[in-house]
């Protein structure tokens, strides 16, 4: 049995975005690697993703492969379809392909809910767009460029770490969501929610 306080939860969800990185990347490498041995040439499946300054652009960036896949495949004859919808088809399109992308990680309503949070994401930096670059010009580019590859990183443990993707796997959407009340109190937590690895002291709800 392993108890985990508010700092200590904060703190895995923070830096879980680059252990999966690590992990992933690691194995590609290897991959790429051990292609080129035998004369093969892969493609690269990541580009520097922690540098995207979007959602979107992060998504362009990381698993590659996948993503690059969907876009071709689902998210373009979506678009295509719901083109005489305007600016509501093109979102329309982004939530079910995200949904989708979800539940191609595993069938659950946890996955679909991550899957409709980063839709979500996307939609709203769309919308929000042309606030964004008044602040661009108020503030300057750079410390733009900063800020906005530090808000994208930290949505991201946000949006992992309430599915079964993150270092505390949840079952349910509601034991996910009670993962955040203990980081907000800086209080340990107070019953058991079953992972795969270990016991984890997490909220009532799990």
């Amino acid at each position: 049995m392993h108890t985990a306080s508010g700092v200590q939860l904060l703190m895995a969800c923070l830096l879980y975005p680059i252990e999966l990185y690590a992990d992933f990347s690691g194995y590609t490498d290897m991959a790429i690697g051990i292609g080129m041995l035998f004369g093969l040439k892969l493609s690269s499946n990541f580009a520097h993703p922690f540098a995207a300054q979007t959602t979107a652009e992060f998504w362009r960036r990381w698993h590659i492969s996948l993503s690059s896949w969907v876009r071709d495949y689902l998210f373009l004859p979506l678009s295509s379809f719901t083109r005489r919808w305007g600016q509501w088809g093109v979102a329309a399109s982004l939530m079910v392909t995200f949904i989708a992308l979800g539940v191609w990680h595993g069938a659950g309503w946890t996955f679909a809910v991550y899957g409709f949070i980063q839709g979500l994401v996307i939609v709203w930096e769309l919308r929000t767009e042309r606030i964004r670059n008044k602040v661009r010009k108020h503030i300057g580019g750079r410390l733009y460029a900063m800020l906005s590859v530090i808000r994208t990183y930290l949505i991201l443990p946000y949006r992992w770490c309430s599915s079964k993707q993150s270092p505390f796997p949840t079952h349910s959407i509601s034991c996910g969501i009670s993962l955040f009340r203990p980081m907000r109190a800086g209080k340990k937590s107070i019953s058991v929610c079953q992972t795969t690895s270990a016991s984890w002291q997490v909220p009532r709800y799990c």
